[in-house]
C-alpha cells in the first residue's frame, strides 16, 4: 500500500489494486475521485514528487513486468519507467528528493533518476543485503533498509553512490521495510515485526521510539512525513493514522 499528498489531494493505493482512491487532504473524509489504471497489478509503494507535480506509483506487476506509473493530480497517468528501459526492474519501493525520484528494485539495486528522467546513478548491492527501502542524504549518500546483511542480522546502512557502506546503524531492526528522514537528516524507520516507529540520529543511532504499538498487532508498513507541519502518516494494512511529531 501507499499514500501521498500532493495540491492539497491525498492519494491511496491498497494491494494488489488497480485503483487509486483521492481524498481531500485537509478533509479526509471527503472522497473525491477514483482513479483506474488497467494495468496496474501489483503496487507497492507511492511518493510524490513536489517538483514535478507528479504522484509516482512502485508496481512489481507480478514479477513479469516491472513498471512505475506516473499520475497527475487531475488523473492522467502514463509508464514513467518499465523493465523494457531498465532490465530486471521490480520496483519494490520509492523515495523523493530534492526533485529525484530513487526507485529501490527488487531484489537489491537503487536507481535515481532526474527530474526528467534521466538516470543520474544505479548502485547494485551483493547478494546479501536485499533492500526493503531506501531514502537520499542532504550528503550525496544513501540510507537502506535491509532484510538480510552478514550474519543474519537486519540492520539499516548508510552507502554512498558506489555502493560501499559509509556506517552502519547500531539500532538492530527486524524487518525495516520503510524510512523517512526529517530535514535535520534525522532516519524515521517502520519496523512492522517489532510493531513500532524509530527516529535514529544523523548517525544512525537510537535517538527515540515515536511508536510502541500492541505487539501482534498490523505493523507500520509506510510513512508520509509532513515536516513543515509535524505530521507523520503511518500506513498499516488496512488503515492510515495521523500523529503529530516534534
Amino acid at each position: 500500500m501507499g499514500v501521498a499528498i500532493l495540491r492539497s489531494k491525498m492519494f491511496i493505493i491498497f494491494d494488489y489494486s488497480s485503483a487509486v482512491s483521492v481524498y481531500d487532504a485537509n478533509d479526509t473524509d471527503m472522497f473525491l475521485d477514483k482513479i483506474c489504471i488497467p494495468d496496474m497489478q501489483w503496487p507497492q509503494d507511492m511518493v510524490a514528487c513536489c517538483k514535478t507535480e507528479k504522484v509516482y506509483i512502485a508496481d512489481m506487476q507480478n514479477h513479469d513486468v516491472g513498471c512505475v506509473w506516473r499520475l497527475s493530480t487531475e488523473g492522467e497517468f502514463d509508464a514513467y519507467l518499465s523493465s523494457a528501459r531498465e532490465p530486471g526492474l521490480w520496483p519494490r519501493s520509492l523515495a523523493a528528493a530534492r526533485g529525484s525520484l530513487l526507485v529501490v528494485s527488487h531484489p537489491n539495486v537503487l536507481l535515481m533518476y532526474g527530474v526528467g528522467g534521466r538516470r543520474i546513478c544505479r548502485v547494485e548491492l551483493s547478494r546479501d543485503m536485499e533492500v526493503q527501502h531506501a531514502v537520499v542524504t542532504d550528503h550525496s549518500t544513501f540510507v537502506v533498509g535491509l532484510m538480510k546483511a552478514e550474519n543474519t542480522l537486519v540492520l539499516l546502512r548508510e552507502i554512498d553512490f558506489r555502493g560501499n557502506t559509509v556506517r552502519v546503524c547500531s539500532v538492530e531492526f527486524k524487518l525495516p521495510v520503510h524510512l523517512a528522514v526529517d530535514p535535520e537528516g534525522h532516519v524515521i524507520v517502520a519496523d512492522p515485526q517489532d510493531d513500532r516507529v524509530v527516529l535514529l540520529d544523523k548517525r544512525l543511532g537510537l535517538k527515540r521510539v515515536l511508536l510502541a504499538k500492541n505487539p501482534g498487532g498490523q505493523g507500520p508498513r509506510r510513512l508520509l512525513l509532513l515536516p513543515d507541519l509535524g505530521q507523520l502518516y503511518v500506513c498499516e494494512l488496512r488503515d492510515i493514522s495521523l500523529w503529530l511529531v516534534g
